[in-house]
C-alpha cells in the first residue's frame, strides 16, 4: 500500500530465515479487508482475511491455515499434513488430507467430500458434506443440521451432535455415538 490505499495488497511467503532464526509466524492476522486469490501449488499454506477469504484450487505438500472474519469460500483442498479453516462461514470443494481436517464456523460448513488420514472435527451452525472418510469423526452442529449427502467410513469412532435434524447414507465405524 505504498502509494495505493485504496486496495489492500498482501504477500504470502513460506521458509524464511535470517541468522538460522525462522521468521514464519505461529498465528495468523487478518488483513483489514477480504483475501481473494486463484489457485495456488506449494509447501506450506496460510492466509487471515479481516472479512471474506476466497481462494481456487490449492494443492499443498505440507498444511493448509485458513481464517476469516467472514466467509471462507475455496475450490478444492489438497494438504500433506492438515486443513484448518475458520470463518463465519465455510464452503469448500472436496478436502483431501494426509493428517487432519479441522472446521470451525459461526454458520454453516457446506463442503464436498471429506477425506482425512487422521480425523474430521466440524463445529458450526448447519453442517452439509458429501461422502467421509477418516479415521474419526467429531461432528458438532450448535446451530441446525448435520447432513451427510452420502456415506461416512471411519475404522474408529463417529460422533455427530446436532441441535437440529440429521442425516446421512451409511455409516461404517468401530463406534458410533
Amino acid at each position: 500500500n505504498w502509494d495505493d490505499t485504496g486496495h489492500q495488497s498482501g504477500m504470502a511467503s513460506s521458509g524464511l530465515t535470517i541468522g538460522g532464526v525462522s521468521l514464519t509466524p505461529t498465528l495468523l492476522t487478518r488483513t483489514g479487508g477480504s483475501i481473494s486469490i486463484g489457485n495456488v501449488e506449494t509447501g506450506k499454506f496460510a492466509a487471515a482475511a479481516g472479512t471474506n477469504l476466497t481462494t481456487g484450487i490449492i494443492d499443498s505438500s505440507g498444511s493448509i491455515t485458513l481464517d476469516a472474519g467472514g466467509a471462507v469460500l475455496t475450490e478444492n483442498l489438497s494438504a500433506g499434513t492438515f486443513v484448518q479453516a475458520n470463518g463465519g462461514s465455510i464452503t469448500t470443494g472436496v478436502i483431501d488430507s494426509g493428517g487432519s481436517i479441522s472446521l470451525g464456523a459461526g454458520s454453516a460448513i457446506v463442503t464436498e467430500n471429506l477425506f482425512a488420514g487422521d480425523f474430521v472435527l466440524a463445529n458450526g451452525g448447519s453442517i452439509t458434506t458429501a461422502n467421509i472418510e477418516a479415521e474419526s469423526v467429531d461432528m458438532t452442529s450448535t446451530g441446525g443440521n448435520i447432513t451427510v449427502n452420502g456415506d461416512i467410513f471411519a475404522s474408529g469412532a463417529v460422533e455427530l451432535d446436532a441441535s437440529g435434524n440429521m442425516l446421512t447414507g451409511d455409516v461404517t465405524a468401530a463406534s458410533i455415538d
